[in-house]
């Protein structure tokens, strides 16, 4: 066996033996015959699969080159997540994430800019997802509480300095 080689398959036992430590190994394979047909791939890649889905759902790889090309010589690891094979895995396996859907719009003016940047600050902290809209002159303060009803968002007028 060449010495590359050799060192490539001492480095997956290596890693294999950090896997079992975290209680993982059983979700892991090795196939030592997976390709990719992007070249920056300096070291190992990856894919990661979830029951019920045939196709990758995670994507990724060292590379120690490509970073130079954005400015930062440096090595990396990278992944991509295929969010439509996520979203039919979770269907499939009837997953339900719980999602709060609480939304408010904070209408500031001018005056009120730090107040309403404070009370969305409180809000987010909350769990509320805040839109901060800047009052515009030519649109009544009903106006924008109609696009908030129409987007069912909750809705204050912040006016207070």
């Amino acid at each position: 066996m060449k010495p590359a080689v050799e060192a490539a398959v001492s480095r997956l036992e290596k890693i294999y033996d950090v896997l079992k430590l975290y209680g993982v190994e059983k979700y892991v394979s090795f196939d030592l015959s997976m390709l990719s047909k992007y070249r920056y791939y300096t070291g190992i890649i990856f894919q990661g699969y979830t029951y019920g889905s045939g196709e990758p759902l995670v994507k990724g790889g060292r590379y120690d080159r490509l970073l130079e090309h954005f400015g930062a010589d440096m090595p990396a690891i990278g992944f991509g997540l295929v969010i439509e094979y996520l979203m039919n895995a979770l269907e499939r396996q009837n997953i339900e994430i719980p999602v709060k859907d609480q939304k408010l719009m904070l209408l500031y003016d001018k005056t009120s800019y730090e107040v309403a940047l404070f009370q969305a600050k409180e809000k987010r902290a909350d769990g509320y997802f805040v839109s901060l809209v800047a009052k515009a002159p030519e649109i009544s303060v009903s106006e924008y509480e109609a696009m908030a009803a129409k987007h069912q968002s909750a809705f204050s007028f912040v006016t207070e300095k």
